[in-house]
């Protein structure tokens, strides 16, 4: 069985969106129960990025045990550039290039305020 959907706009626009929507569409739903209060202070993001065409594919904390680990994917085929901004411990800005169809593995050290490039495997480039 096949599904189709079809969104209309231009070329530029739906090569921006076209990855998200995807993976929108293809991803099973998840319920997870949870009714917060609304009481007390909303948490601010952890991790954004300024350009929504790059994705954050991975979250996760580093083999080492000391650092983050946080993935990115260019979908557009087009070079992109985004402020990565991080807001745990000490506040982190990167202008991160992004080349077409691209993944990037950064290592991320809250303490220390440093973002250094490193392969898949966690090693440093």
């Amino acid at each position: 069985m096949f599904n189709f959907w079809f969104n209309a706009g231009s070329v530029e626009e739906r090569m921006g969106a076209i990855a998200r929507e995807a993976q929108v569409q293809n991803e099973k739903s998840m319920a997870q129960w949870f009714s917060p209060s609304g009481q007390g202070v909303r948490p601010k993001a952890f991790v954004t990025l300024s350009n929504n065409r790059v994705q954050i594919t991975t979250v996760k904390q580093a083999l080492d045990g000391q650092c983050w680990i946080l993935r990115l994917f260019e979908p557009t085929g087009q070079k992109q550039k985004t402020q990565l901004r991080i807001g745990a411990g000490k506040p982190i800005r990167k202008t991160i290039a992004m080349q077409p169809f691209e993944i990037k593995t950064l290592k991320i050290d809250i303490a220390l305020g440093t973002v250094i490039e490193t392969n898949l495997m966690e090693e440093q480039s």
